[in-house]
């Protein structure tokens, strides 16, 4: 497709994915050949413009070692809590009845920022993967892997949970198998990517969001499972500058 369209259309295809062009590097693809080699360059200049510009570097939230800066949930659905172990570098939420969880005790932004985690299911058939975290002044939980195992989505939307709204999603996951969750955060928007997928994609500008009871211990920053033994690597957040990506966005479709 992009063979036959000229750099400026490719240019203001970037632009409205969010990508912020400087005048001299907008000189510079449309001076540049369209041969291989050139290809290389300017599409390596698009990587790096992405992610200097929009994006803070990632802050690592679980040092690999120790529950350090996290506590164990030991209340209300968490009371028959599973072991919370660290072993080779990531953890292991053994099963609970129901729940097995564990909060983050550090500040962390309320908006505009990004959540990466692997996890994977271990043993069990609920969700492994239950993820609260704040959305502005208010909280949301992404569940994967809920109700018969297979459940995705956001909880709550308009009071809805993960498996009855529009983020309700169906996945086959693989017992033992890594899965990596990006979530990002906007005042307008949540989305999920699932190992470079796009599996939730939530306009919230007019939407109620909210956690179901059961994750209130969890909140402001928490991680849960439920009826099943979890495994979980590499969290991190970062910080990201949205408004810059609204408005260049915004000026595509005017």
């Amino acid at each position: 497709m992009f063979l036959c369209e000229s750099h400026g259309d490719r240019i203001k295809h970037y632009r409205c994915q969010g990508i912020k062009f400087p005048t001299n590097m907008t000189n510079f693809a449309n001076q540049t050949a369209i041969g291989q080699n050139g290809w290389y360059v300017w599409l390596l200049l698009i990587f790096l413009k992405t992610t200097a510009v929009f994006a803070e570097p990632w802050l690592p939230i679980f040092n690999k070692k120790n529950l350090q800066d996290w506590q164990i949930i030991k209340t209300e659905s968490f009371v028959h809590h599973g072991q919370i172990t660290v072993k080779n570098g990531h953890l292991c939420l053994r099963a609970g009845q129901p729940g097995t969880g564990i909060r983050y005790l550090k500040p962390i932004p309320r908006t505009n920022y990004e959540l990466l985690i692997e996890a994977r299911r271990e043993e069990g058939f609920d969700f492994f993967c239950g993820l609260t975290f704040p959305v502005g002044s208010n909280y949301c939980t992404f569940v994967a892997g809920g109700w018969d195992g297979d459940i995705t989505g956001l909880s709550n939307i308009n009071r809805r949970s993960a498996a009855d709204n529009e983020t309700t999603t169906s996945i086959s996951y693989e017992t033992g198998r890594w899965y990596t969750f990006l979530i990002r955060v906007t005042p307008k928007q949540i989305s999920v990517h699932m190992d470079d997928q796009q599996i939730i994609n939530a306009d919230i500008r007019h939407s109620e969001i909210g956690i179901r009871p059961t994750m209130q211990p969890l909140i402001p920053l928490g991680l849960s499972s439920w009826y099943t033994q979890a495994g979980v690597r590499n969290l991190r957040i970062r910080s990201i500058r949205n408004e810059s990506v609204s408005e260049e966005r915004r000026k595509c479709h005017d």
